[in-house]
């Protein structure tokens, strides 16, 4: 299939052949990116115009899957436990260098005892990362 992007093209022809506008539905957003992929597949380099045509439609596609795609929340108990589960790590080897004993790190794991500041600071320290990922959103924004 054919764009009609084979050849080198003033950026108001293509504006005027491809009329680019905010995406509203999933057809329009396929339509961009065909357009998109189009440019990156020419053989030849591309030209400023194209260039530049391909930034805004880069911008609109951005703006629709902003719009579209939402991401769920997500809890300092879900960011541990997807550290657990990414560093192939078990409840137990967390005990003594985070959580006292076994007990705690069952009782935080299954939500029933909240991290506490010093907790967070050694999870922090045990998984190399800022220990902001442990504060929940509200928390964060005060």
């Amino acid at each position: 299939m054919t764009l009609g992007i084979d050849k080198p093209r003033p950026y108001a022809d293509m504006l005027a052949t491809f009329q680019p506008r905010p995406i509203k539905t999933e057809k329009e957003a396929q339509r961009l990116q065909a357009i998109v992929d189009g440019l990156i597949d020419k053989p030849e380099p591309l030209t400023e115009d194209e260039r530049q045509f391909m930034v805004l439609l880069g911008y609109l596609i951005e703006a629709w899957e902003a719009g579209k795609y939402e991401l769920p929340a997500v809890t300092p108990l879900g960011i541990l436990r997807s550290l657990i589960e990414d560093n192939e790590l078990r409840q137990q080897d967390l005990v003594g260098s985070v959580f006292p004993t076994a007990g705690v790190a069952s009782e935080v794991l299954h939500g029933k005892r909240r991290l506490t500041y010093d907790f967070v600071q050694r999870l922090a320290e045990y998984f190399h990362v800022s220990p902001a990922l442990f504060f929940d959103a509200t928390t964060r924004e005060t």
